[in-house]
């Protein structure tokens, strides 16, 4: 998800200037982008390692936003390793980053769709867009599972609470 931002001006203090005070101003950004995170979801987070639940905050903050689509590479992973070090003085082998997107597929915090490395971070209970894309998105997931074979079938139906 690209990053979008909106800048506040304020009054930071006030400077003299040959005997006249003057407002010194300064501008700050601040991120507009949101996730929302839906209240049914913790019982899921609960049975997460720490690694796990980083990631999937971190994956809910930078999917696709239209589609929730998040991809399981080595680049995606390495750019969360580096989020978690950067940010959190957190290192993270890849072993255990692939380690977590199974325990999050497991949980039902993610869905596989298509390719191997392509997932959903489920809309049930984070979703970055607007109402109206989180329905489209869980109108195809649950025609998708009508259609789906039964190994399939039972993962969608744990992970959408059916």
């Amino acid at each position: 998800m690209e990053k979008k931002y909106h800048s506040i001006k304020y009054c930071y203090g006030i400077e003299e200037e040959d005997e006249v005070k003057l407002p010194v101003f300064k501008t700050k950004r601040f991120t507009k982008n949101h996730v929302k995170r839906y209240g049914n979801h913790t019982h899921k987070l609960a049975k997460l390692d720490k690694c796990s639940y980083l990631l999937i905050n971190y994956l809910a903050d930078y999917c696709n936003e239209s589609s929730n689509e998040v991809f399981n590479t080595i680049k995606e992973r390495k750019k969360f390793i580096e989020f978690c070090s950067k940010n959190c003085s957190i290192n993270y082998k890849d072993c255990t980053v692939k380690k977590s997107f199974l325990k999050l597929l497991d949980v039902g915090l993610l869905l596989k769709f298509g390719p191997r490395i392509s997932y959903i971070v489920n809309p049930v209970y984070f979703f970055g867009g607007t109402e109206t894309n989180r329905r489209k998105i869980l109108q195809q997931i649950l025609y998708y599972y009508t259609q789906a074979d039964a190994k399939v079938k039972n993962r969608l139906k744990k992970a959408l609470g059916l």
